[in-house]
């Protein structure tokens, strides 16, 4: 896995922490789940680089949606 400049990530016991340019961001890791954890490591260095954004979308069959 590559690393970017300006990446920092830290391994204690369950915990994954990254940090980067844009904050840090943590997740407990499982042991049964090795390919799970490296691509949540691949996330979070993506989210701590690009940074992410949400997006909702509003969906109804009757009536319609008042949001504010």
């Amino acid at each position: 896995m590559d690393i970017p400049a300006g990446v920092n990530i830290k391994v204690k016991a369950n915990v994954i922490e990254v940090e980067g340019p844009r904050g840090k961001l943590s997740r407990r890791k499982m042991n049964a789940a090795i390919r799970t954890s490296l691509s949540h490591m691949s996330n979070l260095i993506k989210d701590v680089t690009k940074g992410y954004r949400y997006k909702m979308h509003f969906v109804y069959a009757n009536f319609p949606i008042n949001a504010s």
